[in-house]
Order: C-alpha cells, then sequence, then structure tokens
C-alpha cells in the first residue's frame, strides 16, 4: 500500500505534457509488458523500427525534434517508475519508439548483452534495451558502453525530423 501512495504521490509531479501522455504512455507500458511475456521477439519487435546494421548511427536532429525526443524520453522513463507492473528497458523501448515516430523524430533502437556484473544477477549475461535520439539515449540510461550491441533498430522519417 506504502508502493503504490508514494507512486500516486510521484505522478502529481508530473508537467503537463507528461499529464497529457501519462495515460497512454501508462497503457502502452502494460500493452509492451503483456507483449513481452507472451509474444515471440519477432511479433513485436517491429514497433522498434527497421533492422539496421551495427555500426549504423542515428541520424542528426533538429533543436525541435531533439527538445521532442527528450520530453518523450521523460515522460516514458518517470511513467515506467509508477506502474505497478516491471516496465523494464524492453517495454520502455518500445513505447518511446512508437511515441518518436508519431512525433516524426529519427531514432535507433539497440540491444546489447554484457558479462553480468559480480554477483548482480543469476544469470552469466545482461541483456538491455535502450533508444538513441542523436546522441543521447531518450532510455535505456546513459551509460550502455558496457554492452555489446546485438541488434539495431532505425526509424529514419521522410520529412527528417
Amino acid at each position: 500500500m506504502a508502493v503504490a501512495l508514494r507512486k500516486v504521490r510521484s505522478a502529481t509531479t508530473f508537467s503537463a505534457f507528461e499529464l497529457i501522455l501519462i495515460a497512454p504512455v501508462f497503457m502502452a507500458l502494460g500493452v509492451a509488458r503483456l507483449a513481452i511475456l507472451i509474444l515471440p521477439f519477432r511479433l513485436y519487435a517491429r514497433v522498434l523500427g527497421q533492422p539496421a546494421g551495427l555500426d549504423v548511427e542515428t541520424a542528426p536532429v533538429s533543436d525541435s525534434a531533439m527538445a521532442r525526443a527528450r520530453a518523450i524520453g521523460k515522460v516514458v522513463r518517470r511513467t515506467a517508475r509508477i506502474t505497478p507492473w516491471q516496465s523494464v528497458c524492453l517495454g520502455q523501448a518500445m513505447v518511446a519508439a512508437l511515441l518518436l515516430r508519431l512525433a516524426g523524430v529519427p531514432y535507433c533502437g539497440y540491444f546489447g548483452v554484457a558479462a553480468a556484473r559480480d554477483g548482480a544477477e543469476t544469470d552469466p549475461l545482461s541483456a538491455h534495451a535502450w533508444v538513441r535520439v542523436g546522441h543521447w539515449n531518450a532510455t535505456g540510461g546513459q551509460d550502455v558502453r558496457r554492452y555489446a550491441v546485438v541488434m539495431v533498430f532505425k526509424h529514419s522519417p521522410r520529412h527528417g525530423g
């Protein structure tokens, strides 16, 4: 009960933009979580964009596109913290990719693996997903260097972002 109250209180600190998006992002994170749990990856991977080479770079973005990306990344990360289920990096990446695509912002979605940190996990490998716009990670944190990229998805809007 205390956790639920803390999460509700946290939601009261959202900006007007975040409040507009919190309900759809909350629902999208739930759908993403359900998809991750019950569907094979190949069925929901297309949400992330088109498969691309491992060495692909994200497209340069305008200041206005970067502002949209920062706002979208922030609302996805903040909403993920208040869901009653685990909104892990993959679900956040899926929702951010969808919103960035709708906003006309170019991005790349990355999947990486790394050796698990000392005793931090039972699995010897740690997997991570993140979405990058320009040189900034909209989701997944900024310190992703420890992960070897194994898969990349890209979205480049026709109008250039």
